[in-house]
């Protein structure tokens, strides 16, 4: 079968043109932009005016079976993967408002015989230690697995990390708090996997054109199950002896349903080209596109670099920007109270004398919110509220270190939380105030606008423009 050739940077043809075929190589050359038809003697047949142009966008999920399923399976491992993250860091605030649990730490006992003020009713070392254990697990995870993902392939990492929240998960239905303990650090561990090497392995096995569609599911997933599906189940199984049983083994069923999707999915070709195995390369490619593109695999060989010097990258000076922004950003994140208030709300309304079920009420409702404005965010504004686009040979380490930042002043927040709320009482929304400011100031001052600027005019129209920032740009 002859070769057919299209326009580099053109969309494989639509159907009417070219009809489904099994896999096979499509060679795109440049300098052509569609095919035309040889007339032979005595045929009157012109091309239509009517028909499809050869640079016409193609399908979502592609026009043949293959290419259907493999985008309809790294769609659902992408949603569902980030709900088992968002809902495995959220759902631990719904089950400390829950009044079994409180007995199994001791700290309800201790609320009915203990003269303390409201303030102090939930401060409690071993429950602040119970729930910052696990945003500790995640942050201790997030580079190694980085690192295993880069020697050992981005599906290994993501498969481990739905079986560590698997595990995690059973062991977090047992009464007994040595177990709970060391199923919630599992469940840390399996967390950070996901968080670091999902987001990588989606946007690597799908077309580019595609990738932050799919890549975006991760993120409307996480904020589904840590806002919305962990805040509902928590009110829903609150007044039963069993709830808190209930709220930790949903994520199991999660977890499986996840873990069976990414375990028949194949590995990212990029892993395959950082440990230079063209070949396997290119098997990959294939099934993830559902056909071998030839000028997109080659960008794609052009582009790799070795295993090592990727995790470099960020460390250079014309990064420096960039590295320092999304970590400040994710310090900010946390220190305002953005966490704290969303996690801690059915303990901190109940401390007050709200009831439990209207505490949970209103966390779902907080929850709903949250989601409702994430979604409206990413449809009519550019996402994160300050952010600038990362370059694309650097976002790998610097996810992985704006992760571990995050995280960790994640369980800052999360064990020191009470204990401050007990000191500084009503007057902590003072502290979170100042904080904001803070935080505006920062971004008056070393912030650039990045609004209608790509990735190739950053150095140029954003940071070469910046009083501070264009001394690290060359």
């Amino acid at each position: 079968m002859e070769d057919i050739s299209v326009q580099q940077a053109a969309a494989p043809l639509p159907s009417s043109t070219v009809p489904d075929l099994p896999i096979e190589e499509i060679s795109v050359q440049q300098g052509e932009s569609e095919i035309n038809p040889v007339p032979h003697d005595g045929d009157s047949t012109q091309p239509q005016d009517n028909a499809p142009p050869a640079t016409s966008r193609p399908l979502l999920f592609g026009n043949d079976r293959s290419q259907f399923l493999i985008k309809v399976q790294l769609f659902a491992i992408s949603f569902i993967g980030g709900m088992v993250a968002g809902y495995c860091l959220q759902i631990g605030g719904g089950v400390l408002g829950m009044k079994e649990s409180l007995k199994l730490f001791g700290v309800y006992r201790k609320m009915e015989f203990t003269k303390t003020t409201n303030y102090c009713s939930f401060y409690d070392n071993k429950l602040n230690s119970f729930v910052a254990c696990l945003y500790l697990a995640t942050t201790v995870s997030i580079l190694p697995s980085f690192v295993c993902s880069k020697l050992f392939g981005r599906r290994v990492v993501v498969c481990i990390g739905f079986g560590l929240v698997l595990l995690g998960s059973i062991l977090l239905t047992i009464k007994n708090l040595p177990t709970l303990f060391i199923g919630r650090i599992i469940c840390g561990f399996g967390v950070g996997c996901i968080l670091q090497a999902l987001p990588i392995y989606i946007s690597e096995s799908t077309p580019a054109e595609y990738a932050d569609f799919l890549g975006s599911k991760f993120d409307h997933g996480f904020n589904f199950g840590g806002f919305v599906v962990a805040s509902t189940i928590s009110f829903l199984v609150a007044m039963n002896k069993s709830g808190w049983r209930w709220s930790f083994g949903l994520s199991r069923v999660l977890a499986l349903a996840s873990l069976m999707l990414s375990a028949t999915t194949p590995e990212s070709p990029h892993y395959f080209l950082e440990m230079k195995d063209i070949e396997r390369a290119k098997n990959a490619f294939k099934k993830t596109r559902g056909r071998l593109i030839v000028a997109e695999f080659d960008n794609l060989v052009a582009k790799s670099e070795k295993v090592y010097s990727s995790l470099f990258h960020p460390f250079r000076l014309q990064y420096m920007p960039y590295l320092f922004i999304a970590c400040v950003r994710e310090v900010f994140m946390q220190m305002t109270g953005m966490f704290a208030i969303n996690f801690f709300t059915p303990i901190f309304l109940t401390s007050i004398g709200v009831s439990a079920s209207t505490s949970f009420i209103s966390s779902m409702g907080v929850g709903c919110t949250y989601f409702i404005m994430a979604i409206l965010g990413v449809i009519s504004g550019p996402r994160g509220w300050f952010s600038v686009p990362l370059p694309q040979r650097a976002k790998g380490m610097v996810s992985a270190l704006t992760m571990t930042v995050s995280m960790s002043f994640m369980s800052l927040m999360a064990y020191i939380s009470t204990p401050v709320v007990c000191v500084c009482k009503e007057y902590i929304v003072l502290i979170f105030g100042l904080y904001a400011v803070v935080m505006e100031t920062f971004i008056c001052l070393l912030v650039p606008e990045t609004r209608d600027i790509s990735e190739e005019e950053m150095n140029v129209k954003a940071w070469g423009q910046h009083r501070i920032w264009k001394k690290c740009i060359r």
